[in-house]
């Protein structure tokens, strides 16, 4: 059966990178791509659907019998509160993973974060564990979850906070070895080139990549 890849986020530092890498690996006949605005992807194989992504639902039939890559996530300051960050970070990723479930998908990529963890005092940490708990709850076949540590990349916008953390530890790079290999800033690209590397093996079962993992 020939196959065929969703995209949620594919405007984001990870998912612009990925929808390059799946085009240029061309495991899949058809990349489709939800997005709340067009995208600069410009490919006969590459399909763009601008969506409300409070009416996903609207949109099961794109799900139906496809690898689905969720790349989406904000911050707290540009979501403007805990509710709109929950919404991005925790609602729409976990309603596209029970689409996927519910439209016979066989395998579902999640991006999450170093931390992520259900009991942490971090309100962001524990949105990520909550929703990873949530999607591995589900019938999906393969789920793969990753946890890159800072991510490293050109964004559309520019993030202030991230971009003063990558300028503390860039310096740091030749120290985060072994165990610390994990807290080292990772490039964008790399994640995507992991997912698309994964996306070609036909393994079940619940996968997590920690950023070290990614790394090497």
């Amino acid at each position: 059966m020939e196959k065929k890849a969703l995209i949620l986020g594919a405007t984001g530092l990870i998912g612009s990178h990925l929808v390059n890498q799946l085009i240029e690996n061309g495991e899949y006949k058809e990349i489709i791509l939800l997005a709340r605005r067009k995208t600069d992807h410009d490919h006969p194989r590459v399909k763009t659907k601008i969506i409300d992504f409070n009416r996903m639902e609207d949109h099961f039939n794109e799900f139906k019998d496809k690898d689905v890559f969720c790349c989406l996530g904000t911050t707290r300051k540009k979501a403007g509160s805990k509710e709109a960050f929950r919404r991005v970070d925790y609602e729409y990723p976990l309603s596209a993973a029970q689409m996927t479930a519910r439209e016979g998908g066989k395998k579902y990529f999640l991006v999450s974060a170093m931390g992520a963890d259900k009991a942490s005092s971090f309100f962001y940490n524990r949105v990520k564990g909550n929703l990873e708990e949530d999607v591995k709850s589900l019938p999906i076949p393969s789920i793969y979850i990753f946890r890159p540590s800072l991510l490293i990349g050109d964004r559309e916008e520019f993030r202030f906070g991230e971009k003063m953390a990558e300028l503390i530890f860039m310096p740091l790079n030749p120290f985060l070895r072994g165990k610390m290999l994990k807290y080292k800033p990772i490039e964008a690209q790399k994640v995507a080139k992991v997912m698309a590397s994964l996306a070609q093996k036909e393994v079940k079962g619940i996968h997590i990549l920690e950023s070290d993992s990614m790394q090497k």
